[in-house]
């Protein structure tokens, strides 16, 4: 088996807290690595930090210690500007902090943060994005079962035909029906190449198509019907676009439900929890993006879609998101202990835990997340107790825009959302509502 598939299983494995099976897949990997490539490749301190991280988790210190100091060495050497390397270290800080080693956890906690400072925003890597991407790396692998359906549908949509022009009895076939066929199959053709455009306009023309798909399609075919769950998918797809949240993520839940019920859809069911990671990653949900992410890996990892070509991108977007989601963890621990700080009358502290917030936060989320307002805040009220008004003012006046740019953009989609039809999911006999 080759380097990218051992990491990308092992990182799912980490993700779920299977560290037993993350570490047999990461020395797999580290074998493969050190076979493969240099010294100073990225792959293989790529490696070396996942194998390391599992101990860390398993709370082996020991072995992660001597794991992570390799990888963030020679790390910061060629890859200063990496996220990994910076949670590397912060991992490095707590191990040395468990030991009593506060100096040098320390150290190694500063290394963190100048390596996450480092890091030029035009480097930022949209997480929503990434996943969308490899959505759409995917959709070649559902072509065939893609084509398999489409085939069925137009030997439905003959024996129809035929069926209308023979039958005399109108009780045994309504000769709407193929109308309606048709009609269902030239909306999802145009909703599907709107959704290509991926354009504000387009997004808005490709919901109404597919809207009015959807609706016709809980009309002529069963609840549980494949042709149900790819509607349900796709305006799932352009509901999250249209920032139509609540929506987005019962549409694309049903149509996993239906797909799961259909053992030989396995590149489908994959592509729906793909959408439901970008999902998601779009709102900031980090976790239960992955959970959907490696949902998504261990499905594509038992069919043929998975090739060594496509594996490392399926590696690449879950240890972006992994990544992503450890980094929170961290800034989340770090505000409880700043709060803890300025309760117990430690103001330069709190003040210094707060500004290490705000850069863990600016590495995770975009400059204007509301979650970064009110670090702002709580920042500018410490600096004001120490006296320093005019840069508190400056925190006060940038939490104030960021809130202000946020209120203005969820106007905008309300406004948006409030001149588009709303779908309400029927309730099924067939289905868990």
């Amino acid at each position: 088996m080759s380097w990218q598939k051992h990491m990308s299983r092992g990182t799912v494995a980490m993700v779920r807290a299977d560290y037993d099976k993350a570490e047999t897949e990461f020395r797999h990997a580290l074998a493969a690595a050190q076979r493969d490539y240099a010294q100073n490749d990225e792959r293989l301190l790529r490696t070396l930090g996942l194998l390391g991280q599992t101990y860390f988790k398993q709370g082996n210190y020991d072995k992660a210690h001597s794991l992570l100091e390799q990888s963030v060495d020679c790390g910061n050497a060629i890859a200063g500007n990496n996220l990994t390397v910076a949670l590397d270290l912060i991992s490095l800080a707590a191990i040395k902090k468990a030991m009593g080693e506060t100096t040098e956890a320390n150290q190694r906690y500063q290394q963190a943060v100048g390596v996450l400072q480092s890091r030029s925003r035009n480097e930022e890597i949209n997480a929503a994005a990434a996943v969308c991407n490899l959505e759409r790396l995917f959709t070649q692998a559902e072509r065939s079962e893609r084509e398999r359906v489409q085939e069925q549908f137009q030997q439905l949509l003959t024996a129809a035909r035929t069926k209308h022009s023979e039958s005399q009895d109108p009780e045994n076939f309504h000769p709407v029906k193929s109308d309606l066929l048709e009609r269902w199959q030239g909306l999802m053709q145009e909703g599907k190449r709107l959704l290509s455009m991926e354009t504000e306009k387009a997004n808005v023309a490709a919901y109404q198509q597919l809207h009015d798909a959807t609706k016709l399609a809980y009309r002529i075919f069963p609840h549980d019907h494949i042709n149900v769950g790819e509607s349900l998918n796709c305006f799932g797809v352009v509901s999250m676009r249209l920032k139509m949240h609540d929506q987005a993520e019962a549409l694309l839940k049903r149509a996993a439900t239906i797909y799961s019920a259909i053992p030989a859809l396995v590149s489908e069911l994959a592509c729906v929890n793909l959408n439901m990671a970008a999902f998601y990653a779009d709102v900031f949900e980090y976790r239960q993006s992955l959970q959907s992410l490696t949902e998504a890996a261990d499905l594509l990892d038992h069919s043929s879609a998975l090739t060594d070509s496509n594996t490392s991108q399926v590696y690449g977007s879950t240890l972006m998101m992994m990544t992503r989601a450890e980094l929170y963890a961290s800034a989340r621990d770090t505000i409880r202990q700043a709060i803890e700080a300025e309760e117990s009358d430690r103001l330069e502290q709190a003040s210094h835990l707060y500004q290490r917030t705000l850069t863990l936060l600016r590495r995770v989320f975009p400059d204007d997340h509301l979650e970064i307002a009110q670090i702002l805040y709580f920042k500018a009220n410490i600096l004001r107790k120490l006296g320093s008004a005019e840069e508190a003012n400056a925190a006060q006046r940038e939490a104030d825009a960021i809130e202000q740019r946020n209120e203005s953009r969820t106007r905008k989609w309300e406004r948006l959302a409030s001149q588009l039809p709303p779908f309400r999911i029927p309730p099924s006999h067939h289905l868990p509502d």
